[in-house]
């Protein structure tokens, strides 16, 4: 891979649309740049329509020297802590200045024509420093509240298990219960039935019959043809109804 000429882009010192041409990666356009912006030292956002990061460095450029972060130049007098005139077309940049700034402020922007193509950063500023510390100290920050929200989120799982055992258990006992009251009221049911059944077959004391039914067959028959209409009073229900009390009456004798 061929490395790409820089020393033509080099200078002692740049003007600010210079310098920025040089730090947006668009020294192949210079020329375009220089003659559609004009010789404006700050050109407006609109003469930069087509080229948005020459528009972002010259407003960096600008802030630092507003702020006195960049030392600036004007016939080989440096400027930094004095106040000089931004809108001065005499305004320069010295590359060492401009290359301090960038180490300073944007370590992690190697550009060649400042640093060479095989340049890597060993070294932090103080102020980059300061920024990641800070962004550390905020992510640790951030970190301690989603434990926190983990926590508690990891104690309200642990409840609502609790309590869903607790209703599944509860839920359990119930169909239980049910089951047996379903149960117990067949068995009543049952004892109900076989109860009626002789009773009406039985005899009084003074050894008359209660009812004009002798036998099971005849109270069946009887009861099927004066409800022949009505559910489960078939001849087969009644007679498998009846079976199932007589049986389970003599078990509970």
């Amino acid at each position: 891979m061929l490395i790409p000429d820089m020393s033509s882009s080099i200078k002692t010192y740049y003007t600010p649309l210079e310098a920025s041409v040089r730090l947006s990666g668009l020294i192949q356009f210079e020329a375009d740049i220089l003659e559609g912006v004009g010789k404006a030292p700050w050109p407006d956002v609109q003469k930069c329509a087509h080229w948005p990061a020459l528009y972002l460095y010259l407003c960096r450029i600008h802030d630092a020297l507003l702020h006195h972060e960049l030392a600036c130049t004007k016939a080989g007098m440096v400027y930094q802590d004095e106040p000089l005139p931004l809108d001065d077309p005499n305004l320069a940049i010295r590359h060492v200045d401009l290359r301090k700034w960038i180490q300073s402020f944007y370590p992690y922007e190697a550009h060649p024509f400042l640093f060479g193509p095989d340049y890597v950063s060993q070294t932090i500023s103080e102020r980059a420093f300061q920024v990641l510390r800070t962004e550390l100290e905020a992510k640790e920050i951030e970190l301690a509240r989603s434990k926190e929200s983990l926590n508690r989120l990891q104690t309200e799982c642990e409840s609502l298990s609790r309590q869903y055992g607790e209703l599944a258990e509860m839920q359990k006992l119930g169909e239980a219960e049910k089951e047996g009251s379903s149960h117990r009221r067949v068995l009543s049911d049952l004892n109900i039935i076989d109860s009626l059944r002789l009773f009406l077959l039985g005899e009084r004391i003074v050894g008359n019959p209660r009812t004009p039914f002798k036998s099971g067959n005849a109270l069946i028959n009887a009861l099927v043809k004066s409800f022949p209409q009505r559910p489960g009073m078939s001849e087969r229900t009644l007679r498998a109804r009846f079976a199932e009390a007589t049986r389970l009456a003599r078990e509970n004798r």
